[in-house]
């Protein structure tokens, strides 16, 4: 009995750490399927872009890209509560951008320069946004 005692800390120290472990590597997974959600449709993005850079088609279909992605971005769920928090503010930021998209897609279809300025403003306001959001789901998916 006195053998059981003298290891139930060192037990009970062990089990902590493989929990903290076990939620090391959900919060992994998680990070990793954020990812595998999220980079290709970007990637997919850029892609359409560089083809028809300056077209309301391109845009249309940019906004419909990112408005779909943030419907799945939505619906991940974390147990992570500052992953949850930044995967929220990214859907955020991604029907935002879908917006932008899509009143960039009406101006060049208007051929308004008064509006084409203003879409292109809310997009250089929102890529500041993204870059720091980025970097904090990143501190979070790697421990920081």
């Amino acid at each position: 009995m006195r053998t059981l005692r003298s290891w139930a800390p060192f037990v009970l120290s062990g089990l902590a750490w493989s929990l903290a472990g076990c939620a090391r590597i959900d919060r992994i997974e998680e990070c990793r399927a954020l990812s595998r959600l999220v980079n290709p449709v970007l990637q997919s993005i850029d892609a359409e872009r560089a083809r028809a850079p300056e077209t309301a088609l391109t845009y249309r279909s940019i906004s419909m890209q990112y408005q779909a992605l943030a419907g799945r971005v939505a619906r991940v769920k974390s147990d992570t509560r500052r992953l949850a928090e930044a995967t929220a503010e990214y859907e955020k930021l991604l029907r935002e951008a879908a917006t932008t998209a899509r009143l960039f897609a009406d101006a060049l279809d208007a051929k308004d320069e008064v509006r084409l300025s203003a879409a292109r403003t809310a997009a250089t306001r929102a890529v500041k946004r993204e870059t720091p959001l980025i970097t904090r789901i990143e501190g979070v998916c790697h421990g920081k």
